[in-house]
């Protein structure tokens, strides 16, 4: 139990430091970097949701994205596309 909590606190204190590093000198984030990380992490998880279809199915195609707003553009056996009105992985 002592090695668990000591592992996680070095894990929390070290994903803090590398995220202080990562933001070091950055300016504040527009709303424009925000709307496209949002874009990014909706397909993200869209892509995700078709991964698991992939694995249990073997085949993209028809694969549910989870999301609303994110469509399968197209799908196969071996790759698939996810978009939403602006964006696609």
């Amino acid at each position: 139990m002592v090695v668990r909590s000591l592992f996680l606190l070095v894990a929390v204190a070290v994903s803090l430091f590398l995220y202080g590093q990562a933001t070091r000198g950055r300016s504040a984030t527009s709303p424009t970097q925000v709307r496209n990380d949002v874009a990014d992490t909706r397909l993200w998880v869209a892509a995700k949701n078709v991964e698991t279809w992939h694995r249990v199915n073997d085949t993209y195609a028809d694969a549910p994205t989870g999301l609303s707003n994110v469509t399968l553009a197209s799908g196969d056996e071996t790759r698939y596309c996810v978009e939403d009105s602006r964006w696609h992985l």
